[in-house]
């Protein structure tokens, strides 16, 4: 069984200076220090999530390289997803592949593989985000609109970056990229 840290305070890296040992923000030296203690031999840092990604570049690469039987730790919860969709869709693609979850955060210490409970609690809360969100669009308007069109695709297609390289570059998911070039 393999652990991996992984840790996401990206306001905290961006502020780094040069001499990365000593302006090592506070809590993230304690975050690494309490994975270290968890019994991490690997610990990996996410330095840039794109806006509205569900989770990072580091992070994905993580659950795609982690096996059955291992085991991903982070500090505390909101490091593994900008939303509780976002959060809960992580877990549950966790369960599916049979790949462990521990939090380190006091109140949640959940060492082990993710059970239906947890994702229960969250399915919870996210029905409650989707209701505000609901409602917020009904007092805003219909929502944003859409800033990726079919042809910035295509040209970047072009230039021979695949799905995974557009989406990054313009702050998307790789399922909407998908999905332009299937409306086309």
């Amino acid at each position: 069984m393999l652990r991996i840290g992984y840790i996401c305070d990206i306001n905290l890296v961006s502020n780094r200076g040069t001499d990365e040992h000593s302006s090592i923000p506070p809590q993230m030296e304690a975050d690494r220090t309490a994975l270290v203690e968890a019994g991490c031999r690997v610990i990996r840092v996410e330095t840039a999530r794109p806006p509205r990604a569900a989770c990072g570049v580091v992070l994905q690469s993580i659950v795609d390289f982690a096996e059955q039987g291992d085991e991903i730790v982070v500090a505390r919860l909101n490091q593994i997803g900008s939303s509780s969709a976002a959060v809960l869709g992580l877990l549950q693609t966790l369960k599916t592949r049979g790949i462990g979850l521990r939090l380190l955060d006091p109140g949640l210490n959940r060492p082990g593989l993710v059970d239906d409970g947890f994702i229960n609690t969250l399915e919870m809360i996210c029905s409650l985000d989707g209701r505000l969100v609901n409602r917020q669009m009904a007092s805003h308007g219909t929502g944003r609109r859409n800033r990726v069109t079919t042809d910035d695709i295509r040209s970047l297609q072009a230039r021979g970056m695949g799905a995974g390289q557009i989406a990054e570059t313009l702050h998307v998911s790789r399922m909407t990229i998908w999905r332009k070039l299937k409306e086309a």
